[in-house]
C-alpha cells in the first residue's frame, strides 16, 4: 500500500522559524521540491533553525540527510 501526504498546505512559509529546525527542512524540502525557485528562499531560514541545535546534533542530522540525498549513497542503502 502506497501512502501520499500533501505537505503543500501543512505549513505557512512564515512558520518556518516557528516549527523544529530538523521538521522545518524536511518539510521545506517536500514542499518545493518541484519549485528550484522557492526551494532556494525558504531553505535558507530552515537551516539557520539548525544553529540553535548543539553543534554536534546539527552535524549528525546532516550527514544524516546527505547520505539518503546522495544517489549512490541511497542507492547502496536499499
Amino acid at each position: 500500500m502506497l501512502e501520499v501526504v500533501d505537505v503543500s498546505e501543512i505549513f505557512e512559509d512564515f512558520e518556518i522559524p516557528q516549527i523544529s529546525p530538523k521538521i522545518a527542512l524536511a518539510l521545506v524540502a517536500l514542499k518545493y521540491v518541484f519549485n528550484g525557485e522557492k526551494l532556494k528562499k525558504h531553505l535558507k531560514p530552515a537551516m539557520a533553525g539548525l544553529k540553535s541545535l548543539p553543534r554536534e546534533e546539527a552535524e549528525d542530522f546532516l550527514t544524516q540527510t546527505f547520505i539518503y540525498l546522495t544517489p549512490k549513497a541511497s542507492a547502496a542503502a536499499r
